[in-house]
């Protein structure tokens, strides 16, 4: 606790702040663009959170939570942003983060791709 403090108050960020630096390929420091240095400098931003309820495949699902503890980041933050992302049409994850994914795609079977969600069909309760 005490260095994580001595690490905020160096600039060191947070722990969300890390693991986006993370997922993203890198440490504070890393080469990048000009914008993304200039975004480490900007002020915090205040912003309202609400519970979204959402059902997805459960495959899916573990894969998403797997990333998001490998990220050590809620499921709610990695997906605000792989969706910020994706809107400005900019990939979320660097190779590495990517080689992780399809790791722990292989642990959990997710063998699916981007173009079979429109194949998918719920199953009912009488299936199961």
């Amino acid at each position: 606790m005490a260095a994580e403090k001595r690490r905020n108050a160096k600039g060191g960020g947070t722990n969300a702040g890390r693991a986006r630096r993370r997922l993203r390929g890198g440490a504070k420091g890393a080469s990048g663009t000009p914008r993304q240095a200039a975004l480490v400098r900007e002020p915090k931003m205040a912003v309202e959170r609400t519970q979204l309820g959402v059902r997805i495949e459960k495959r899916l699902a573990k894969v998403l939570k797997a990333l998001a503890e490998y990220g050590d980041m809620t499921v709610g933050q990695l997906l605000e942003d792989i969706l910020l992302h994706a809107f400005e049409g900019v990939q979320p994850f660097f190779p590495e983060t990517i080689r992780k994914i399809a790791e722990i795609k292989k642990v959990y079977n997710l063998d699916y791709g981007v173009h079979d969600s429109y194949r998918f069909e719920d199953r009912t309760q009488a299936e199961r």
